[in-house]
Order: C-alpha cells, then structure tokens, then sequence
C-alpha cells in the first residue's frame, strides 16, 4: 500500500470515528417510529347547500338558502369504525450544529384501517357518504388502476435550523415537505337524493403525492440515553359536487332546487421517534480508536 492510500484511509478512519464520538458533529441516524406516542387521526366535514325557488300560478315566486354542516363519524355499516391510528416505522435524521435535515429514505405507516360515515339531511337535499383507508394487513382495491394501496406510508425531507442548547432544542416545520412512499388511496362513496333524482357511486381517490408538514414546532431532545424526535404534520383535501336545477311541479305551482356539496377531509398527528445515544464509555472506546488509529499512521509514515 503507497503512502497516499495509506493515508486516505487514515482520513475516512478519522472524520466516521469523530463523528460518532462527537454528536455534535453532522450525523445521520435512523430513529425508531414509537407507536405508543405516534398517531394520527382522520377528521372531515361535509357541508351542503340548497338553493329552493318557489313558483305558483298566481305570478309569485320566493326564494330560501338552507345549510347545514355535518362531521365525519366513526361508524361503518352499522357498526363501530375507527378514525384513529398508532404508527410505526422509522424516520432518517441528520441532525447537526447548524440544523437538522430530512432525507427521506424511510418511512411511518398507520397500523389501523380508517373507516367513517356521513349523514346530512338539509332541506330536500339527504346524503349519505363513507371514507376507508387500508393498511398493510387490509389493504384497498383501486380497481381503476388495477393495484392495491397497503395504507399510508409517509416520510418527510428538507431542511431547519435548530434552536435552543443541544439536548433540548426545537426547530420550525415550514419548509419540510411531507409524501407517501406508496400509493395511498382513500375510498370514498355517496349517495344522495333530491326530489326526484337521486343517484351515488363510490370511487378511489389517491391522496396528493406530496403534503406540507403542520406550520409549527418540532423538537429534538436528549436525556443522556435517548434522543426523541417529534414532527406534527397535517394533509387536507376537498371535493365538491353538485347539480341542478332540478323542477318538480305540482298542480299550478313549481318547486326548483340548485345543491352543492363539499367534503373536507384532515389527516392530522405527530410523528415520535427515539434512538440509543450510546453511554459514554462508548465515546472513550470510539476515543481510543482515535489513537490507534492515529499511531498506526504515525509508524507507517516512520516505515
């Protein structure tokens, strides 16, 4: 081996044994998803608007708005369902002085299958609608692109100072950007009924590709033996529908309705993930490494 080679080793040898023994120092880590402190929750909202126009014989017409708004219930068929979800996985961090990055190359998944149900009544106007996410063991169906979702499975990447003295410091979300590893699809389905239409159907729908994590605050702490990361994160999507006008007569008078509708569905939560900080004699081994590691240059340079 010529000195130059020697030497570079001696130089990778170095900088990955600094790194360790100083965790100061830019390092990536890998940080286990802790399911009893990780969740996330599906909540939704439908609104729905009718517009009613009154016509009769005599040449009068009147005109009334009503609208009502209705919240996502866990409910499914009849039965009990679920909005809620521990996670696990794990997430890459490099955490260092200057900030703390994201890479990406890992991944938190729901362990709970999502199901909800809506029923709103407004005017005239009744509807019914359901909302399902899988998950590994129960995944969806996405019959129109032939492929199955197995749930969300989300990581997040980019880049944020920290704040704060090192074991206890906190950093800002903005900018980190949140997406999902695989297909995450959310089936959705609804029926209603108005005078004399009425009609549903049920479809997947993918959720975006990518989402921004929450506007807010993460933090990185330290106790000596562990290091917890905490991330929150929020996804918000909308739909709407509507139709009309629709007339419906009755003897010399007329009933005419125009309808909207719009869904909002919040995948919303925070993300727990802990490492080992290795004991300090661990440090004084990886110091000594350092030595060695130093002498063994020193003598083949005297060679």
């Amino acid at each position: 081996m010529n000195r130059t080679s020697s030497r570079a080793l001696e130089v990778l040898a170095f900088t990955g044994l600094f790194c360790a023994a100083f965790p100061g120092s830019a390092m990536a880590y890998t940080y286990a998803v802790d399911p009893g402190q990780s969740n996330l929750t599906l909540s939704g909202v439908i609104t729905s608007t009718v517009k009613t126009t009154y016509w009769w014989a005599e040449g009068g017409t009147s005109t009334s708005t009503s609208t009502g708004t209705v919240a996502l219930a866990p409910n499914w068929g009849g039965n009990p369902g679920n909005l809620t979800s521990t996670l696990t996985g794990s997430l890459d961090a490099t955490p260092g002085a200057g900030g703390i990055s994201f890479s990406g190359g890992s991944g938190f998944t729901n362990q709970s299958v999502f199901q909800g149900q809506f029923s709103q009544a407004v005017s005239s106007l009744f509807v019914q609608g359901n909302v399902q996410i899988g998950n590994a063991g129960s995944p969806l169906y996405d019959y129109y692109n032939d492929t199955y979702s197995p749930g969300l499975v989300g990581n997040v990447t980019g880049s944020t100072a920290l704040s704060g003295a090192s074991g206890n410091q906190t950093f800002s979300t903005v900018g980190l950007a949140g997406s999902w590893l695989a297909p995450a699809t959310m089936e959705h389905g609804f029926s209603y009924s108005i005078a004399y239409d009425q009609n549903g159907n049920s479809w997947p729908q993918p959720l975006s590709a990518n989402f921004l994590m929450t506007p807010g605050i993460g933090t990185l702490i330290s106790n000596g033996e562990t290091e917890t990361l905490t991330l929150p994160f929020l996804e918000t999507v909308q739909y709407s529908w509507g139709g009309g006008p629709i007339t419906q007569y009755v003897a010399d008078s007329s009933t005419t309705y125009q309808w909207n509708t719009t869904v909002t569905y919040t995948l919303s939560g925070q993300v727990v993930a802990v490492r080992a900080v290795p004991e300090p004699e661990v440090w004084g081994s990886m110091l000594v490494g350092l030595a060695v590691v130093g002498g063994v240059g020193a003598k083949r340079r005297r060679m």
